[in-house]
């Protein structure tokens, strides 16, 4: 893709060694990142531009970049509207003052991170300058500069991670560290903390993030059915069609569908009372009553008539998968106005209860309203649904995946085709006499033939299995062990290829 810099447009998006412009290119707007003068000759430089370009082109995310060309000493990328979070944190923008859209950014940010330590991949520079906020609330923050990134793809052992711009970062620790500080600017002391840890993982941080204390019983019911949409709606990522519409809810918000912090304590089984024989929690109740003041009798009459008129709702969403002709959309969306509806119900009971008590403090009154019967009874019965909506949740999905045995084997066969020209390369490599613009446009060959078989599977995929979004077939594609197989040898190549560009560029 060719660039015209005299018609492009520079933008105050300039790193330390890069400029950046906006240009239109083939009527599509795209952001240009190119060397500054002074480093466009330094081979250093050049192999860390090269580097983030390979590894660019071979992703596919939300929150990431979408890599579409390469000019030597310049790289274009979609354009990508928005501010990065620290020209946000720099003017105090009211959205950073919103609990749900910091807790949003971060799930974002873990699962960006997440997707590349997947592919083997590590950042190694996560800060707020390397995160674009769009102005959109349904489009997703997006991290860019993977040109100090870490990959073992690149050579043919593990590497040093010295020389892609860490000490110590092939565990992918230093991306969690960088998550912790964009989140300790937020005052989430609780999920840096966790982000310092030696163990930290994916799941612990999203476990930060949700509310870790009693609150998390309340709702203990709808948190379950919440993490079946989250599963199921990130299968489904893609262009809206026909067949499968799209719900129109991200998993972040989704996640953060429960109420606020209070007590901190932590509960992560069922009530106590729930625990129990009928007759002891009638006792255990009693009991309660006698030390703390609170009427679990009424609690529960409050409980009881709350809850009781979404008994029509859910008999109407079993009826909605029980059905052959309901779109999984529609029961998406009928399940998460149930959740809606039953956060809405539980704001309503505490308050109520805390002004039925105004002596007792507002913990004791909630951990009450958790322990009634009627509140585990409400949460069993729930839990009988989320359980049949997994089990339907998991039919659709084996109606909405790729069949990979297929699969494999077309991608294997697209591979042979490529192989070939791999082996001359190669034996270019190994001869140590040939020029270096000869080796380069062989290269370009490789690469160009690399893009058209990756462009040719996805079509065949795309009209082998029509039902499906072709964005989650080419996700699919993606994630195929075959295909990432392939593009491993071809980066491993393209980093061969460079690393005689530099030895022999005198030549």
């Amino acid at each position: 893709m060719t660039i015209d810099f005299a018609l492009a447009k520079p933008l105050d998006r300039s790193g330390s060694t890069c400029d950046a412009y906006e240009c239109v290119v083939q009527r599509r707007r795209v952001f240009v990142k190119r060397l500054k003068a002074e480093y466009r000759h330094n081979p250093l430089y050049r192999a860390a531009f090269d580097k983030e370009y390979d590894l660019g082109v071979s992703l596919s995310h939300p929150s990431l970049p979408r890599y579409v060309g390469f000019g030597g000493d310049y790289i274009v990328m979609d354009f990508i509207e928005g501010d990065t979070l620290a020209d946000l944190i720099k003017r105090d923008d009211p959205r950073l003052k919103n609990r749900k859209f910091v807790r949003r950014l971060l799930l974002e940010l873990v699962d960006v991170v997440d997707y590349l330590h997947r592919r083997n991949i590590v950042h190694c520079d996560i800060k707020a300058d390397n995160v674009i906020i769009s102005p959109y609330d349904d489009r997703p923050a997006t991290l860019i500069d993977l040109d100090k990134a870490y990959t073992s793809w690149l050579d043919s052992t593990h590497g040093s991670t010295q020389k892609y711009g860490c000490d110590s970062c092939a565990d992918g620790a230093i991306d969690f560290r960088g998550i912790g500080k964009i989140a300790s600017q937020f005052g989430q002391e609780k999920v840096a903390r966790v982000c310092e840890m030696d163990d930290v993982s994916v799941k612990s941080i999203k476990q930060a993030l949700s509310h870790g204390n009693r609150n998390a019983l309340y709702l203990s019911g709808a948190a379950m059915l919440i993490l079946g949409l989250v599963l199921s709606l990130w299968h489904f990522k893609g262009d809206n069609n026909d067949t499968e519409p799209s719900v129109g809810i991200e998993s972040t918000d989704a996640e953060l569908a429960v109420l606020p912090d209070s007590s901190g304590i932590d509960v992560t089984e069922d009530s106590i009372l729930a625990q129990l024989p009928d007759s002891l929690a009638e006792k255990r109740a009693e009991s309660h009553v006698a030390k703390s003041g609170i009427d679990y009798s009424w609690l529960g009459s409050l409980v009881a008539s709350n809850m009781s008129r979404f008994n029509a709702e859910r008999d109407r969403i079993y009826n909605l998968m029980n059905s052959d002709t309901v779109a999984k959309a529609t029961v998406d969306k009928a399940l998460f106005n149930y959740i809606n509806e039953m956060n809405k119900t539980c704001y309503a009971i505490f308050d109520t209860a805390e002004v039925r008590f105004p002596d007792v403090s507002i913990d004791k009154v909630r951990n009450a309203v958790a322990d009634t019967k009627e509140y585990n009874t409400w949460v069993k019965t729930n839990k009988a649904l989320y359980n049949r909506y997994d089990a339907y949740s998991d039919s659709i999905e084996r109606i909405y995946t790729i069949d990979a045995e297929w699969a494999g084997e077309l991608i294997a066969s697209k591979a042979n085709l490529l192989q070939p020209d791999m082996d001359r390369l190669y034996r270019m490599l190994e001869s140590d006499t040939i020029s270096v613009k000869s080796v380069y446009n062989a290269s370009n060959e490789l690469r160009d033939k690399y893009l058209d078989i990756k462009r040719s599977i996805y079509k065949e995929a795309k009209e082998r299995h029509p039902h499906i979004r072709p964005g989650k077939v080419e996700y699919q594609i993606d994630g195929n062990q075959e295909w990432m197989a392939l593009t491993k040898k071809v980066v491993a190549l393209n980093r061969a290829v460079k690393d005689y560009g530099q030895k022999h560029s005198n030549r």
